[in-house]
């Protein structure tokens, strides 16, 4: 396929598929390169890791769709995330890994345009279905979930298991290979509340507020907000656990799905999903 097609006519194809929920002053934009550039490739990630970066130049792809900024911070007015010690320009600027993944990216050409709070409000919302899917969740609770719209969350009712076999669930649909349980294990489950991502103790009220959900299951929480209110919860006897998987395994499969619906009006270049794949490893209790 030639590339006939600039970054910039790849952000305006992609806003052409939603212009009636398309918002204004975001996030989002160039983070990186420039969009008159013709685009060779398109990758689609969660977050722009140096690897994911060498595994777009390995595929020659120079554009880089992601959520997150490449930089490990936000530059503009605008701010999706709390960050409780974002380094200044002149520190960022001074420091080795921000000067080899920068010249990565100028010297193989490559584009990152950010795509955030419009990819989370896409109406097909890729982002929670593919992961919903990934976990096996089917049966959506439609009155519970349109009160969630906002949050790009869902709530599910699922077969009755115990809390212990909803993880192990989990961890092997996902990969998720070190996530986290709060909760007694042996509780019984029948309901599930899905956010991919992060989630802040206001997200996690909103969902469970009025008692039609078993459990949580989240990319990731601060554990001084949302993970102790989430724990608060459960023993008042509101809940029963929460499931915290790992942002980056929370976030990879929207991040796939994402490349299959750009697929579906892009023709022009190759459309590729990499999986930033879980970063962590597990290191087995002594008691275990």
């Amino acid at each position: 396929m030639a590339a006939n097609i600039t970054a910039s006519a790849v952000v305006e194809k992609i806003r052409g598929q939603a212009p009636a929920t398309w918002m204004a002053g975001t996030s989002e934009g160039f983070e990186c390169g420039d969009g008159n550039v013709n685009v060779t490739g398109i990758v689609t990630v969660w977050t722009p890791t140096i690897q994911s970066l060498q595994k777009a130049i390995s595929l020659k792809h120079n554009l880089i769709i992601s959520m997150e900024p490449p930089f490990w911070r936000e530059n503009g007015t605008v701010k999706t995330e709390v960050s409780m010690g974002a380094p200044t320009t002149k520190v960022l600027e001074a420091n080795s890994v921000y000067q080899f993944k920068k010249k990565l990216i100028d010297d193989n050409g490559l584009v990152v345009w950010r795509f955030n709070e419009n990819y989370k409000a896409l109406p097909s919302n890729p982002r929670l279905n593919a992961l919903a899917r990934t976990l096996g969740y089917k049966d959506q609770n439609t009155q519970a979930t349109q009160k969630l719209a906002s949050l790009s969350a869902a709530v599910y009712t699922i077969p009755e298991v115990s809390l212990m076999d909803l993880a192990k669930k989990a961890r092997d649909s996902a990969n998720a290979k070190a996530l986290r349980v709060l909760g007694e294990p042996g509780e019984k489950v029948k309901s599930v509340a899905l956010m991919p991502g992060y989630v802040t103790d206001a997200d996690i009220m909103a969902m469970v507020h009025d008692k039609n959900v078993d459990a949580i299951v989240c990319g990731e929480a601060c554990e001084w907000e949302a993970f102790e209110y989430a724990e608060d919860w459960i023993t008042a006897g509101w809940g029963k656990g929460m499931i915290m998987l790992g942002r980056a395994v929370s976030e990879d499969p929207g991040a796939q799905e994402l490349a299959t619906w750009m697929r579906s009006f892009i023709s022009d270049v190759p459309v590729s999903g990499i999986a930033v794949g879980e970063p962590f490893s597990y290191i087995p209790s002594h008691k275990a």
